[in-house]
């Protein structure tokens, strides 16, 4: 049963058998009856503060998914428009500045899924993560095409991963109105994405992705995993 802890206010002793005076000023030790006066001093039992802070990261996390979730169904079809308005256009200057700063999109040496190298090479391995509606790893590859007019050693390989199956739907029928069909699509969570193996891209991209994610330390050590050994994560 729950013990007492407040002190005694009144003059009567905690114990009824007891005649000490002082007893008034001692905390009280007798267990505490369910009907007990709000005199008696009886708090109830709190859970451990980690307990609660746990429950509560859990619930806002789920919380903060399911709502960003339904948000990108909502505005899969008008993302792009919605970017343009919000940021006056901007946001499309920051993204060819972010495209611009990968550099050489050279093959690479292939390497196992413990980071070995094994000597062939193979094309650069990229993937945009909530790639959404393709925008972009679509300048990614128009930019690698750029650079494959001035080096036969230029070449990507790029899969466009999502959470959102609405995103990659509009990205979809974008690279197809656009004429591509050399990207790889994958509906997936950044913060776990067990279809992928370790070691296995150059480059991670995921932008302003980043801010949409719920748990973003799972999203890094996702990240890193997926990675090869000198990867980059932009």
């Amino acid at each position: 049963s729950r013990m007492c802890t407040d002190k005694i206010k009144s003059n009567q002793p905690c114990s009824s058998e007891s005649s000490d005076p002082r007893a008034s000023q001692k905390r009280c030790v007798r267990p505490c009856k369910a009907k007990a006066s709000s005199s008696a001093g009886c708090a109830p039992r709190i859970p451990k503060a980690r307990k609660l802070i746990l429950a509560l990261k859990r619930s806002t996390m789920k919380t903060k998914r399911n709502k960003v979730a339904e948000v990108f169904h909502k505005v899969a079809q008008n993302y792009d428009i919605m970017n343009d308005v919000m940021s006056l256009g901007v946001h499309r200057l920051w993204k060819q500045h972010f495209v611009s700063s990968i550099g050489p999109m050279r093959k690479r040496p292939v390497q196992n899924e413990h980071g070995e190298l094994i000597g062939a090479k193979e094309p650069m391995k990229i993937i945009d993560v909530a790639g959404g509606t393709g925008d972009i790893a679509f300048a990614i590859y128009e930019e690698s095409k750029k650079q494959k007019l001035y080096s036969e050693n230029v070449d990507v390989d790029i899969t466009i991963s999502d959470i959102n199956s609405s995103m990659l739907g509009v990205g979809k029928d974008r690279a197809k109105g656009l004429g591509y069909n050399n990207f790889k699509w994958l509906e997936a969570n950044a913060e776990s994405i067990p279809e992928l193996r370790s070691n296995s891209f150059d480059l991670y991209t995921i932008a302003f992705g980043m801010r949409n994610v719920t748990n973003r330390m799972n999203a890094l050590k996702e990240a890193y995993r997926i990675l090869k050994r000198g990867g980059r994560f932009m």
